[in-house]
């Protein structure tokens, strides 16, 4: 038996039992406050079995039952187990999964009583204030699968077929912690923690290690000395879950979105990871010797300038197209128009930023070396034209390796702290030496900012080209 199957059960028996206790409380009115109090205390106790990854108080408390069938668990699953006539060895792999999940079944069982009882007592005459009924919670329509299916369907035409996988990769981790049929409706701010919890417990590459490959997410979360999520892999779970439940609230499943905000803090921020001025001096040398030096085709030449003039992100450079290089003729203002990355993630949609280009690049012939690639007329032809695709890495692998892997170490400045990605800070670094407001460069980053930077996400952001340009003019290497 799997644990998806498990899971069924589990709902079904507590589902049942919720049913009996509504009727109980439509025909006899509010629970008891001694009932209220157990169940209280119950739900504590469960909050501190899941919070602590105990599978009994016994455990909890540092003592050990004589034997697996004293456990306290034990006799709350035994007439579970009779009921559907089950019959687990207390050492088999089935078993362990549902003592696992009878915590978190037991646990939404008493949170969904308790809020049809609180139901009871809301004479409120103002339509749409009072509390929303439990049975919500198991309309068909609610199933996490089913919403997850009804989103992916909506957004597949609008993003690349690498960023699908790996979103679709992303929202079947929450479909292996709560299962298909739980509603979309039960995961509130609690759940939400408790997902961003396990995410950092989970072993990367788990599905492919030894250890881990044969076990269920929950096991796999509590085998130890491997190495986890990186807090970035842990970020970009949690931005593809945010999407999910954004569009949840826009299309009416919730109210609010559970994971908005909660990304984690990663370890290298702290790092100075931006080029000192040394570094750069050394880097636009060898640019500046052309097809003579390192950097001797298109693709190293012009992909390093843009990472440099405009602080984008890798995936964002490498998804450019000649239709991307814009012109404003109102301003005279050439343009990129870059996809951007985490947002696009966030919503479920592509979304752009505006970002001007910088007039040293088109003194070294940019706008020519577009004309040039626009002329090639390639199918998926990219920018950086010498670029290739593959599934897992996408259009931006050789980026990566040149410059890490050739650039930096040929010209000995490579160290731990510096990578691609400290392009971006570096721009970032040096637009704010330049007293930038820090809106525009947020803006122009794709970081979520207040005022232009806020505006820059609502509305049509060429209004405001000439003000990112004159900022970005201020840069200089």
């Amino acid at each position: 038996m799997d644990h998806a199957e498990i899971v069924s059960i589990l709902k079904g028996h507590y589902t049942e039992a919720l049913d009996h206790a509504k009727a109980r409380i439509d025909k006899e009115g509010q629970l008891p406050k001694q009932n209220i109090d157990n169940i209280t205390r119950h739900l504590k106790e469960l909050d501190e079995l899941i919070d602590n990854q105990c599978d009994d108080v016994y455990e909890l408390l540092g003592l050990e039952a004589n034997t697996p069938e004293e456990s306290l668990v034990h006799q709350d699953l035994k007439p579970i187990l009779e009921k559907y006539e089950l019959e687990f060895d207390p050492d088999s792999k089935e078993y362990r999964m549902m003592k696992e999940a009878y915590k978190f079944a037991r646990r939404n069982y008493f949170q969904d009583l308790l809020a049809y009882n609180r139901q009871v007592t809301d004479y409120s005459l103002i339509q749409g204030q009072s509390i929303s009924s439990p049975e919500d919670h198991f309309k068909p329509t609610h199933k996490l699968q089913t919403v997850i299916d009804k989103y992916v369907s909506e957004i597949t035409g609008s993003m690349e077929k690498k960023s699908l996988n790996e979103l679709t990769t992303c929202l079947r981790y929450l479909i292996e912690l709560y299962g298909e049929d739980y509603s979309i409706t039960k995961i509130n701010g609690d759940e939400a923690r408790y997902a961003k919890e396990c995410l950092l417990k989970t072993p990367s590459r788990r599905n492919t290690k030894k250890e881990t490959k044969d076990l269920t997410l929950l096991e796999q979360i509590k085998v130890e000395g491997l190495p986890l999520f990186a807090p970035r892999t842990v970020n970009k779970y949690l931005e593809y879950f945010s999407g999910l439940f954004k569009w949840a609230v826009n299309h009416k499943y919730l109210k609010e979105n559970p994971f908005d905000g909660m990304n984690v803090k990663d370890r290298k921020d702290g790092k100075r990871e931006d080029f000192n001025d040394a570094e750069l001096a050394l880097i636009f040398t060898e640019l500046n010797k052309g097809k003579d030096g390192l950097a001797k085709d298109d693709l190293r030449y012009w992909s390093t300038l843009i990472f440099l003039y405009t602080g984008a992100r890798r995936n964002e450079i490498a998804s450019l197209t000649p239709d991307n290089v814009l012109h404003d003729t109102d301003n005279d203002i050439h343009y990129f128009k870059i996809k951007d990355e985490k947002k696009s993630k966030r919503e479920g949609r592509d979304s752009f930023r505006y970002v001007p280009v910088h007039s040293d690049l088109i003194k070294r012939g940019f706008l020519e070396y577009v004309e040039k690639v626009r002329a090639m007329k390639g199918k998926d032809l990219r920018l950086l034209h010498q670029l290739t695709y593959t599934d897992k890495h996408g259009w931006g692998k050789k980026l990566t390796y040149w410059f890490s892997n050739v650039l930096l170490p040929e010209l000995e400045i490579k160290r731990s702290e510096t990578s691609l990605h400290s392009t971006r800070h570096t721009f970032i670094t040096r637009m704010k030496e330049t007293d930038t407001e820090y809106a525009i460069i947020d803006a122009m980053v794709g970081h979520q900012g207040k005022g232009i930077g806020e505006t820059v996400y609502t509305h049509r952001s060429e209004r405001h080209l000439p003000a990112f340009k004159d900022a970005i003019e201020k840069l200089r290497y």
